[in-house]
């Protein structure tokens, strides 16, 4: 951008199922980024969100969304939220029926006119446009079913343009650290 100032980044995780150290590393690693401004939490892990973020000291605004596997059930079970010049339709999917098909989903995007669908539920890491929106699932950080591990995705919001999407896995790093490295999906 023109100004220097970059665009709003949004920080996207589901499915950590307790697995504290996977999310520990993400949050590590986010904290040292200054354009992640929101955080997005799409269930299956919700309690282990506040012991995490309190532990390495990152604290963005957060929307949590509660999965089949929380018991949170103060937590909304789907959730818009607007950030930079665009809406966002959060749910875990499990409600939707993900497992079987994406059109419940379409069509809750089109009644309520959002840019961009994101779930969790599946454990896959997974983008498309469809109907001229975002459909993305960040994958899993405690449970994946997928051969490229524990993942979870960023979306930049660039105004009046579409979104700039990159997955991240976690693999072994110096000392048995873990450490983030961009994913090619």
């Amino acid at each position: 951008m023109a100004s220097g100032i970059s665009a709003p980044t949004l920080l996207v995780i589901s499915d950590t199922h307790g697995v504290l150290q996977n999310l520990a590393a993400v949050l590590n690693w986010a904290k040292s980024r200054t354009d992640i401004t929101h955080a997005a939490f799409l269930g299956d892990g919700a309690a282990d969100l506040p012991l995490v973020a309190e532990r390495v000291g990152y604290r963005p605004e957060w929307t949590l969304v509660r999965g089949n596997g929380d018991f949170e059930h103060h937590l909304p079970l789907q959730q818009i939220i607007q950030f930079g010049d665009k809406r966002f339709f959060l749910t875990h999917g499990h409600i939707q029926g993900v497992h079987d098909s994406l059109d419940t989903l379409l069509r809750v995007a089109a009644m309520e006119e959002v840019d961009a669908i994101l779930f969790g539920h599946i454990h896959r890491p997974y983008w498309e446009e469809l109907d001229h929106r975002l459909v993305l699932n960040p994958g899993s950080l405690g449970k994946p079913r997928n051969p490229q591990g524990p993942t979870f995705a960023t979306i930049t919001c660039p105004p009046q343009k579409w979104f700039e999407i990159r997955f991240w896995t976690l693999s072994p790093g110096v000392l048995g650290n873990l450490a983030v490295r961009e994913l090619e999906l």
